[in-house]
Order: C-alpha cells, then structure tokens, then sequence
C-alpha cells in the first residue's frame, strides 16, 4: 500500500513511500520501477512522508517513516544531472 508520494527535483520521477518501509523511484511516463530503497536493518516502518533534495552535484531521497526514523539514499541518476 502506498502511503507517501512526492516528485524528484527534475518533476520526471515519481517516488513513493509504502506500508511496509520500501522507498520506490519510478520513470514517471512510461511506469518503469527504477530503482527500490530498502530500509536500513529490513525495518517494516511505515513511511509517513518522502521527498527528493539536491545539495550541489549530489542528489537524495529522503524518508521518514512513523516510528520517527529518517532513512536518506543516495540517488544516482541525479548524480551530475541538471
């Protein structure tokens, strides 16, 4: 179940949060999973929230899940993008 959903920085893919603590980035036209953020340790937390941030050349995705835990991911397409 999908619980938590936000655009990366480009607006091209989506990201979404699930139930059961999985972090997915998805090719927003064509509906491709591109990649798939487990949580750290196999944590079953429910993420509550997600979004995409860039500092300089570097790119992350950012989830925060119920139990108050905040899991970032290095997000490697983005890595020297626009």
């Amino acid at each position: 179940k999908t619980t938590a959903v936000a655009f990366d920085c480009s607006g091209r893919r989506l990201i979404t949060g699930n139930q059961n603590g999985v972090v997915r980035i998805w090719n927003f036209s064509s509906g491709q999973c591109l990649k798939e953020c487990l949580p750290p340790d196999g944590k079953d937390s429910e993420i509550c929230s997600v979004t995409a941030i860039r500092e300089g050349a570097f790119s992350f995705v950012i989830a925060v899940g119920w139990s108050h835990e905040v899991w970032m991911w290095q997000d490697d397409a983005e890595v020297g993008g626009n």
